[in-house]
């Protein structure tokens, strides 16, 4: 794979070629001297005649630093066709330093501008990075597939070859969900490429990676990442700060997690992270076993069996850990089994 310097099919015009007038065919430093006056004033031909001419070496001698220029002159006048030769000389570093980035852009702009070259162009600077780095991969497609609506030679063939990689590929669905959640803000998607690369779905497991993916989908208000990044804290692969964990469970708690509402009222009941506060404790194993979640109902019944800011009610008790088994709770099931046990019936 390789970008390729558009071809630009300029005829010897004479406001090209000489100045009006001349019979004799102008010499090289005529001929720059001219088109440059006129490429100064505006002309886009003239600005694309120099870059051609000196780029391939014909009528003028051979001078990258001059050809980038003049394509770059072009391309800011509005020819998208320079646009996506001036990207190739900036990612080859010919004429000048090496730019991949300011390549990037402006294959950007020539595809935007209707260039097919520039289309195909950014597709193959995306499919060369998507090499190492998958993510690049769905840009590459995107671009082949937009030089393939213009008809690029060769470009819908990429297009269906890419397309069955991809297919094969298990790191696909991560480059798509981190484009989708750097692009589009996609809260949804920011979860989803935290999990794959905690899980090391189809890409190496990553914790830190994880992290960020989680952070931003829990800035956004997705419940079940500020919950993750919560448990990679307890978990150790996080720093632990007691007080940001009750504050990630606390806003997965609020927008309706269960889980984090049983481990938060397991923070208060400690004085974990927060002053110890047995009724808020109480309260939040109330909201999470409302919530069908055998911890929290399980939770609860350890309040009121050890009396935990509450008179100590065996009764109570066992009611929330038969709702915490029925909820296939194996603590719960295991607290109801020796309540109604001759020995735990006498064991309070």
């Amino acid at each position: 794979m390789r970008s390729i310097v558009a071809t630009i099919v300029l005829f010897c015009a004479a406001v090209l070629c000489a100045e009006a007038g001349n019979e004799a065919p102008p010499t090289p430093k005529e001929l720059a001297a001219v088109n440059e006056r006129r490429c100064t004033a505006g002309d886009i031909d003239s600005c694309l005649f120099l870059a051609d001419r000196y780029y391939r070496g014909d009528a003028l001698p051979k001078n990258p630093a001059k050809a980038r220029n003049f394509f770059r002159q072009a391309c800011v006048k509005g020819h998208a066709d320079a646009c996506a030769s001036f990207g190739v000389m900036l990612e080859r570093g010919e004429g000048g330093p090496r730019d991949w980035n300011s390549a990037e852009s402006y294959y950007q702009k020539a595809c935007q501008g209707g260039s097919a070259i520039g289309c195909n162009n950014l597709a193959v600077l995306y499919h060369e990075r998507g090499l190492r780095e998958p993510r690049f991969l769905p840009k590459a497609l995107d671009a082949y597939r937009s030089a393939c609506t213009m008809q690029y030679e060769g470009s819908c063939a990429q297009v269906e070859t890419l397309e069955k990689a991809l297919e094969k590929d298990p790191s696909r669905k991560a480059a798509q969900w981190e484009q989708a959640c750097t692009e589009q803000q996609e809260i949804e998607s920011c979860h989803k490429a935290g999990t794959v690369h905690y899980l090391g779905d189809g890409v190496p497991r990553d914790a830190a990676k994880a992290a960020t993916y989680f952070r931003k989908a829990c800035d956004g208000g997705f419940a079940a990442s500020c919950y993750n990044l919560a448990l990679m804290m307890e978990q150790g692969e996080l720093p632990r700060d007691a007080k940001q964990v009750l504050a990630y469970y606390g806003m997965s708690c609020d927008k309706g997690d269960a889980r984090a509402c049983s481990n938060a009222g397991f923070m208060y009941i400690n004085g974990d992270g927060a002053p110890l506060d047995q009724e808020k404790g109480r309260t939040l194993f109330e909201q999470s076993c409302a919530m069908k979640h055998g911890e929290g109902c399980y939770n609860l019944g350890n309040v009121y069996e050890n009396g935990a800011g509450v008179e100590k009610d065996l009764a109570k008790a066992l009611g929330y850990y038969t709702q915490a088994c029925s909820f296939e709770h194996k603590k719960g099931c295991d607290a109801v089994k020796a309540a109604k046990s001759p020995k735990g019936g006498k064991k309070k």
